[in-house]
C-alpha cells in the first residue's frame, strides 16, 4: 500500500512530517511532496514538481488530505478522484 499525503507545504510542515513518519514507522510506504526538495519558484520547476506529484498519485492507493487545504490539494484530490482512488 502507498499513501500520497496531500497538504499545504509550509502551514502544515510539522504535521506533514509527523504523518509521514508514523506511516513509515508502521511499514506503510508514503509520498510527501515536500521530499521533492524543489521550491518551484519558476514555471519550469513548477512543471517538474506537478509532474512528479501526478505520477505519485497515479501509483498510490490512498490520498490522505490534511485540512484545511487550498487549490493545489483540491487539484490533487480531483486528479485522484478522476483516477478512482480512495480518499
Amino acid at each position: 500500500m502507498k499513501v500520497y499525503i496531500a497538504s499545504k507545504y509550509i502551514a502544515h510542515k510539522k504535521i506533514n512530517n509527523e504523518i509521514y513518519q508514523a506511516l513509515k514507522n508502521n511499514g506503510i510506504d508514503a509520498f510527501l511532496p515536500e521530499t521533492i526538495n524543489n521550491n518551484a519558484t519558476d514555471k519550469e520547476n513548477m512543471l517538474l514538481v506537478s509532474e512528479k506529484c501526478f505520477s505519485e498519485i497515479e501509483i498510490c492507493d490512498i490520498i490522505l488530505a490534511v485540512c484545511p487545504f487550498g487549490k493545489s490539494v483540491s487539484c490533487e484530490i480531483g486528479y485522484a478522484i478522476a483516477l478512482k482512488k480512495k480518499y
